[in-house]
C-alpha cells in the first residue's frame, strides 16, 4: 500500500518530522483525520479499530498501542479506550468535550451571553447584532 503524502498536522513548524522522530525513538506513529465534516464520533470511532486492525494485519501485533486525541479526537479516543481496551494500551485525550454535549453547548452560550452584558465593548466582533442599529 503506498504512503499518502504527510499532512502538515504532522510536521512541527521548523519542519521537523513527527513521524520519523517517533520512528527514530523505536516506535511506529499512525494518524488518521474525520472522513467527513462535523461531529462524526461513530465513524472516527470505527476508522480507529480499522487502522489498528489494519496495521496488525500488515506489521503484527505491537507490544503497545496509545492513542492521542484533541478535541474531537480527544472524545473519540476516549471512547475507543471504554468500547475497545482490548485493542490499546492506553490514550491521551486533550481538550475533549466529555459528558453531556448539550450541557457544554449550553455553558458556553450562557458565558458569552454574561460576558457581553458584563463586558459590552471586550469583543469587537457582535455576530448576534444588527449592525445597523448600532
Amino acid at each position: 500500500m503506498p504512503q499518502e503524502p504527510l499532512a502538515p498536522q504532522t510536521t512541527l513548524p521548523d519542519g521537523t518530522s513527527i513521524p520519523d522522530t517517533v520512528g527514530l525513538l523505536g516506535y511506529t506513529f499512525a494518524a488518521t483525520s474525520m472522513r467527513t465534516n462535523g461531529l462524526n464520533v461513530k465513524d472516527g470511532i470505527q476508522d480507529i479499530v480499522d487502522l489498528i486492525n489494519e496495521y496488525v494485519a500488515q506489521k503484527g501485533q505491537p507490544d503497545r498501542i496509545y492513542l492521542l486525541g484533541v478535541s474531537q479526537g480527544a472524545l473519540t479516543a476516549t471512547l475507543v479506550a471504554e468500547q475497545h481496551p482490548e485493542l490499546i494500551s492506553g490514550a491521551l485525550a486533550a481538550c475533549g468535550p466529555y459528558g453531556d454535549f448539550q450541557r457544554e453547548a449550553d455553558y458556553l452560550t450562557d458565558f458569552r451571553v454574561l460576558f457581553d452584558y458584563f463586558f459590552p465593548d471586550a469583543i469587537a466582533a457582535q455576530p448576534y447584532r444588527d449592525s445597523a442599529s448600532d
